[in-house]
């Protein structure tokens, strides 16, 4: 049970302590004469000791009662400490001289006291007391409630300047933030003149009313300020310096303005560094540098600045040439002589530095076949094509622009003297980002699969094995390249699915037969592609990494083994269905210096042509006199320094290279096996055969090339001179086993 504690809350204040004395409780004239009539008869020594008897009683029981009225009760609490469960008169009276509300506060105090007064006048049985403990009341109301009447009026007027201060600071946040001259500025201006002619608010703030509207102009255009910074503090700086801002007080305006120019010389610099990349791009400043300069003169990076800004300027006057000049000559850009006064010294100083970087940039994108990518950059006609097939909706529209892509890139890569094998129409951010879908575990064959298909429907078949190749240089795994060459959907899904090698070994190492290790899976695999392999081994030295090659479609025909044999197929039936689906795709030479493909992206080649083409050129190298109308009146003699035979004569210098050419003459596979072309063997291994201007003797397997290269492809001509060429016989292909690898196998 809780235990009532009581305590008296009565402040030790001037007011409180009147209320404590009994000064307020003199027995006035009235009282004084009813006493002689209350105690007629008394013996008059006794009459006097009674009197002060029951005066003192009186005034006893009235200050027992006020002590009881302003009492605070409190109860202790079940977890530690006391709560209050009644409130004395004395502390509520404290509270409602805190009030806003007058009216309020004067009926609850009335109320209470009329309360108070109640309860305890009926308590007293003296002939005195009760008429005591009146006066006292009505002294203490006439007290309390006028102190209760001011305190709250004059809470009232401070908490109406509150609420009206609230209402100003709404108004100058409208200005502030509102566009000059919208309707919301012009009802918020509007709003504030009322505000300032209003007699009302006048008498509110009284003498400090002018001054008040002074801070409200100071306060708008702060706000204001704040405002146009947080958008563009160099307008705000333009604005300052102009004095748009005329609110603003003298100290106001002197530490507001050390933020506005820190503010805008921040931006300032932010928009030098970025034009750093405009003017890389030879595009103009985007800004006025002779306002910028002056923004920052008397400051101490100001040197820092003009260098940054005139720097940029002399990069303007040369990068175009970075940009535009023939491949052929961009290492003859001339850069800046370090001529003039040192600063001018140290703007050229770094121009030259953003110069060389634009040289070598563009150098580096060539060589890592990302020249589109190079040109998406720096050219506005390729990068607004570049966002449209991004932003493209369909297939088709993307293919359409795509196209036009081709045709501009073709114009762009002439201008620039970029040489046919490192023309690349996807750039090398976009290949990034399809190896990354591609690799994708989550992805699904077929998801995979699409992936990559759908380049050679955008961008045409045609270009696919450039595709490839870019995405060979960004990490993309050997075994996708294989599984995209073959026209087998079997091998080219067995190839592809998500099963890494060395989980597939786990499993299948238990299935082989007792004595069968995967080491013999590879040994079958190897035999039966050895003719495949001997064609990429006597190809020209560095035309293919014969070792790597080998051993990726090795592996890669493994991978689909492995996973055939889980699926419980005989291991060797795996080996010989996935190298005869594989070899399925090429036909091999009878000299195995050369593969045929079934058909280079998607256009059949036709075999039989192919062969006819090789021999009929051989037959007139040997035998005809084409090889001497190839080579021109310049003859043979630009093999002479080669050879090491320049002392000898030009006419033995033509007997010779020519006689060696008809001896030891073989066509070798392209770089990108779409076509032939003839070498002839030396001591030092296989040399093209050339003429004094750079051609050779090649052929492409399919027309689809043609356009760009200018070559031929199994029509019987010879190369360049379209001489006719005498056909024996067509070559027969046909009797042979085209599963097994072709004319070879």
């Amino acid at each position: 049970m809780a235990i009532k504690i009581y305590q008296s809350q009565v402040r030790p204040t001037t007011e409180v302590s009147e209320r404590a004395s009994t000064s307020g409780m003199k027995i006035d004239q009235n009282t004084m004469t009813m006493i002689p009539r209350a105690f007629k008869g008394m013996l008059g020594a006794g009459e006097d000791v009674y009197i002060k008897y029951e005066k003192q009683k009186a005034e006893n029981q009235v200050i027992e009662a006020s002590k009881e009225i302003d009492k605070d009760e409190f109860t202790e609490h079940p977890a530690g400490g006391t709560i209050t469960t009644s409130e004395g008169l004395a502390t509520r009276v404290n509270k409602y001289k805190e009030s806003t509300k007058p009216d309020e506060a004067m009926a609850a105090y009335k109320a209470d006291w009329e309360k108070t007064l109640k309860k305890y006048e009926n308590k007293f049985t003296g002939p005195f007391a009760k008429k005591l403990f009146t006066n006292y009341m009505n002294k203490r109301f006439i007290s309390e409630s006028g102190t209760i009447r001011d305190n709250t009026f004059i809470n009232f007027r401070n908490e109406s300047k509150t609420l009206k201060i609230k209402e100003l600071d709404g108004i100058s946040y409208r200005i502030a933030n509102s566009q000059v001259g919208s309707r919301e500025y012009e009802m918020a201006v509007a709003d504030k003149n009322a505000f300032f002619t209003n007699s009302s608010n006048a008498d509110l703030f009284g003498d400090k009313f002018k001054q008040l509207e002074f801070d409200t102009a100071n306060n708008i255009d702060v706000l204001t300020i704040t405002n146009h910074l947080s958008k563009d503090p160099i307008a705000t700086l333009d604005n300052f310096n102009n004095n748009v801002y005329k609110g603003l007080n003298a100290e106001t305006k002197i530490k507001i303005g050390n933020k506005i120019v820190l503010a805008a010389q921040a931006k300032m610099t932010e928009n030098i560094t970025s034009d750093t990349e405009r003017a890389k791009l030879g595009l103009d400043a985007e800004f006025d540098t002779q306002s910028y300069l002056k923004a920052f003169e008397g400051y101490e990076n100001y040197n820092k600045i003009k260098t940054a800004v005139d720097a940029n300027n002399f990069v303007r006057s040369k990068i175009k040439d970075v940009h535009s000049v023939k491949q052929s000559d961009l290492g003859n850009i001339q850069l800046y002589d370090l001529t003039g006064s040192g600063d001018e010294i140290a703007a050229k100083r770094k121009a030259n530095n953003i110069i060389s970087g634009a040289i070598k940039e563009r150098s580096d994108a060539i060589k890592n076949n990302n020249i589109v990518g190079y040109l998406s950059k720096v050219d506005m006609e390729v990068k607004t094509i570049d966002d449209a097939i991004r932003n493209a909706g369909t297939i088709e529209e993307k293919k359409s622009l795509a196209e036009e892509k081709k045709v501009l890139l073709d114009k762009k890569f002439d201008d620039l003297g970029i040489s046919e094998s490192k023309r690349f129409y996807v750039s090398q951010a976009e290949i990034q980002a399809a190896v990354a879908q591609i690799t994708d575990p989550g992805k699904t064959m077929l998801e995979k699969k699409g992936a990559i298909l759908s380049y050679g429907e955008i961008y045409g078949k045609e270009h696919m094995p450039q595709i490839l190749k870019q995405m060979e240089a960004e990490g993309m795994p050997n075994h996708y390249f294989i599984a995209m060459s073959t026209n087998s959907q079997t091998l080219n899904d067995d190839i592809l699915q998500s099963y890494s090698t060395k989980d597939l070994e786990k499993v299948v190492k238990a299935e082989l037969p007792s004595g069968t290790t995967t080491t013999d899976i590879k040994k079958r695999i190897s035999s039966k592609i050895n003719d495949f392999e001997e064609v990429i081994e006597n190809q020209l030295p560095g035309s293919f990494d014969v070792i790597n090659y080998k051993k990726n479609i090795e592996e890669t025909l493994y991978r689909a083994v492995l996973y055939r044999v889980d699926k419980g197929m005989d291991y060797k039936d795996a080996v010989d269905k996935t190298a005869k689906e594989f070899l399925r795709d090429y036909a091999i030479s009878p000299d195995k210096n050369f593969f045929i493909p079934r058909d280079v992206n998607g256009v059949v080649v036709n075999t039989a042509a192919v062969l006819t083409k090789t021999e009929a050129i051989g037959l007139e190298i040997e035998q005809g006199d084409m090889l001497d109308k190839f080579m021109g009146k310049d003859g043979y003699k630009h093999y002479a320094s080669n050879l090491d035979i320049s002392q000898l004569t030009e006419e033995d210098i033509n007997t010779r290279v020519k006689s060696a050419i008809q001896k030891n003459h073989k066509f070798l596979l392209n770089d990108t096996s779409t076509g032939l072309i003839l070498y002839y063997e030396t001591a030092d291994g296989p040399i093209p055969v050339v003429n004094s201007q750079g051609l050779k003797v090649e052929f492409l397997f399919t027309d689809q090339l043609n356009n760009k290269t200018g070559l031929d492809s199994t029509e019987y001509v010879f190369p360049h001179t379209q001489d006719k060429l005498t056909i024996i016989e067509e070559y027969d292909v046909f009797g042979t086993d085209e599963g097994d690898g072709g004319l070879a196998g």
